[in-house]
């Protein structure tokens, strides 16, 4: 008898435009979404970053001081470089994937060249998948096909009617649903996506939500202007396939089915801890090159070099004006804080002690440098060069994958031990 695990549950999630949505989002999303924005902000960086407002705010700070401080602050991003790295020494050379009796395929060369009707190519693709995997814990991979009917097989080739592949952040998971078979496997017997741009004609407030089983596909519209009836059924088609065609790929597996753990999980933390850090040297730079004034009323004072003080004559000489100088040595206390945080992060991201990594993350770097000076000739993004002609094993776009649908493992050894990488 099937047993059933994690199961929906009724409860509600705020849209960008501040508005609170009632839909029956999974138990597991609502506890996680929040720390999903944090993993996601933290990669992103720059004003992504600062709209998270994960700047430690002081006592008695007012609104517009905070905002002032927050713009300044400055940002150390390690997850994307460590995600980068990681991906960089995954990716260094092609895999071999034997394809049988469809090598000659031509569905299956369009495919390779363009997986998910971008113009991305399954290395791309598979690329892309591991890095939001690594930021997220896992992320999803939806495989679907034109229902588009024609006569023969040349019209599909012509038309371009083939299967096509599309990745889902778990921001965009609202509803899963596992069920456990006799034979102990775990399928996927329910999935609710949000989807975006699934109309052209879709307005703020308003959005599309998509729940396959393995007997139906289901569209809702979602419309929070609307407070009697905000979801209403769209369409309704059966499902030929007979189950749900996803597939979860995780970064690392946690004690939560269909929750992964991140890559950066700790390192987020410890780079918002930089941050905060980063902010109390600038507020401690700006203090003791520009002291304080302590000052009478009645005592008339202007700010800039060689500003001239008027005090009254009748004032008493132990009011006159002073400075008020805060200790300097407290910033040299703040940089070994911040120089010890930068190696903790090193040890939690395994970079500190191997070699090839360093090597790695130098050719990343030059790699992005590069980036600047070569002329894009791939379609799809800039690149190096040419991908189908020459191949640089350190670009962080045309590097070919080692990992996805094929099975395949990665062992890399360092000090810290062995860390194996496994997709199947």
């Amino acid at each position: 008898m099937a047993q059933d695990i994690y199961g929906l549950t009724g409860t509600s999630f705020t849209d960008t435009s501040g508005k609170t949505i009632s839909l029956p989002v999974h138990q597991d999303y609502d506890a996680y979404i929040h720390h999903w924005k944090f993993l996601k902000r933290s990669y992103l960086g720059g004003a992504e970053y600062k709209r998270g407002m994960y700047l430690k705010r002081y006592q008695y700070e007012n609104e517009g001081e905070y905002l002032t401080r927050l713009s300044h602050a400055a940002e150390d991003n390690h997850c994307r470089a460590i995600i980068q790295t990681f991906n960089a020494f995954l990716y260094r050379q092609q895999p071999k994937r034997d394809f049988g009796n469809l090598e000659d395929s031509p569905e299956l060369e369009q495919f390779m060249k363009d997986c998910d009707m971008e113009g991305r190519s399954w290395d791309s693709f598979m690329r892309e998948v591991n890095i939001q995997s690594s930021i997220y814990g896992h992320c999803l991979v939806l495989m679907d096909r034109p229902e588009t009917v024609v006569g023969t097989r040349a019209d599909e080739l012509a038309q371009g009617i083939r299967p096509y592949t599309t990745i889902y952040t778990p921001e965009n998971i609202l509803n899963w649903r596992f069920v456990r078979q006799p034979n102990g496997h775990y399928e996927l017997t329910e999935l609710m996506l949000l989807e975006h741009d699934e109309r052209p004609y879709q307005r703020a407030g308003e959005f599309y939500v998509r729940k396959w089983t393995p007997d139906t596909i289901e569209l809702y519209s979602y419309n929070g202007n609307d407070a009697k009836d905000p979801m209403k059924q769209v369409d309704s088609r059966p499902n030929l396939l007979g189950k749900v065609p996803a597939v979860w790929c995780y970064a690392n597996r946690g004690p939560i089915k269909g929750i992964g753990v991140s890559d950066i999980d700790s390192i987020a933390q410890a780079q918002r801890f930089l941050g905060n850090c980063y902010s109390e040297a600038e507020q401690l730079i700006s203090l003791t090159n520009h002291p304080s004034l302590v000052k009478t009323r009645s005592v008339s004072a202007q700010a800039g070099a060689g500003a001239i003080i008027d005090m009254p004559e009748e004032l008493d000489p132990n009011l006159k004006p002073y400075l008020l100088q805060p200790n300097g040595g407290n910033l040299e206390a703040i940089l070994k804080t911040m120089d010890e945080t930068v190696k903790s992060i090193d040890r939690m991201a395994h970079m500190g002690q191997s070699e090839q990594l360093k090597q790695d993350r130098c050719q990343v770097s030059r790699c992005r440098v590069n980036l600047f000076y070569w002329i894009p000739n791939c379609a799809r993004r800039p690149r190096i060069w040419n991908c189908s002609r020459n191949r640089c094993s350190d670009c962080l776009d045309c590097g070919r994958v080692n990992h996805g649908m094929v099975r395949s493992s990665i062992q890399w050894l360092s000090t810290s031990g062995t860390r194996t990488w496994t997709w199947t």
